[in-house]
């Protein structure tokens, strides 16, 4: 897996799973998604606080929290509204 797609394990999950702002997700749920993507337990770790020092994510307890930051970063992954 390359650095950058490590460093954007987290936003890519969100996108996925479509989440928007203040969404959030159990962190097990996401470190599963890293480990079934070949990531080894430190790396998704990383992965995380990476996620987590750019503000993309807010860490609450055991969740995973989508910030607006985290949220623009993913862009139009998740704007289900339509194009006029």
């Amino acid at each position: 897996m390359s650095p950058n797609t490590h460093n954007r394990l987290v936003l890519d999950f969100m996108a996925m799973r479509a989440k928007k702002v203040t969404d959030s997700v159990p962190v097990d749920t996401i470190m599963d998604y890293g480990i079934d993507k070949g990531l080894s337990l430190d790396q998704v770790e990383a992965a995380l606080i990476h996620a987590s020092n750019q503000e993309w994510i807010l860490l609450v307890g055991s969740n995973v929290h989508l910030s607006q930051a985290g949220y623009a970063a993913i862009g139009p992954a998740n704007d289900n509204s339509l194009s006029r």
